[in-house]
């Protein structure tokens, strides 16, 4: 079965190359890096990883980055974008993403919860649950208003808090505000399972920011680039 194709951009930090690593022993995804290899080697050495089971094309600085990735997208079907430590504005500009939702995952997708601060990206992150053969969606919206709790808004919509979001018996939950969102990432983050990932889009491709994240969180990231179009039966909980 063809894998999804993801992209690894100037990966530096120990939590990436695990999760690029791991990612590479459960053959998930099919995986090219972009990258210092000199780096890249040093950091399979700290992992015990033999770097040449990796797809590395060698760039010595961000510009050189910057010229091959172009190169390569133009040639290439990219499902995902990694980015580890990017100063380069072009490189990121090229990709031009929005943020659609964020997800918080209480078991590689057999628990998880879609997070939306604006309303119009609803229809958005529909399809994507349609394309995770997610199906029977139920909607949660949290308000501060306390007075709004287990009102009824249509068949599959109702009013919440955010104590009942971890119950993963909503698989959309709408927010009141950005600031009511970011509240509960950070609550979660303090814990030890779930895992988070901010989904942005960028014409066909997902992308996303790895830079001083958690290995549970990159490798969550690729894990949901993998499911996407292509449900691979080797993923499994090993991220905690």
């Amino acid at each position: 079965m063809q894998k999804n194709n993801v992209v690894i951009i100037n990966p530096k930090s120990i939590n990436v190359m695990k999760a690029v690593c791991n990612a590479v022993m459960l053959d998930i995804v099919d995986i090219v890096i972009f990258g210092n290899k000199d780096i890249i080697k040093s950091l399979c050495e700290e992992l015990n990883f033999n770097s040449n089971l990796l797809n590395i094309i060698e760039c010595n600085n961000e510009k050189e980055i910057l010229s091959k990735f172009d190169n390569y997208k133009n040639n290439f079907i990219i499902d995902g974008v990694i980015l580890d430590d990017i100063k380069n504005i072009k490189i990121k500009s090229c990709l031009r993403s929005k943020t659609i939702c964020h997800v918080v995952d209480f078991g590689v997708f057999k628990n998880s919860v879609y997070l939306i601060d604006r309303f119009n990206k609803i229809k958005i992150v529909g399809e994507m649950l349609h394309e995770l053969n997610i199906y029977d969606i139920k909607v949660g919206v949290v308000y501060n208003d306390p007075n709004c709790k287990n009102e009824i808004l249509t068949g599959n919509i109702r009013f919440i808090d955010m104590d009942e979001i971890m119950s993963c018996e909503y698989k959309i939950i709408l927010f009141e505000s950005q600031e009511l969102k970011e509240q509960f990432i950070n609550k979660v983050e303090q814990l030890t399972l779930p895992r988070v990932a901010e989904i942005k889009k960028a014409s066909n491709m997902y992308v996303f920011d790895a830079f001083g994240k958690q290995f549970k969180n990159i490798f969550f990231e690729l894990v949901f680039i993998s499911k996407l179009t292509t449900l691979n039966s080797k993923i499994n909980a090993k991220t905690s």
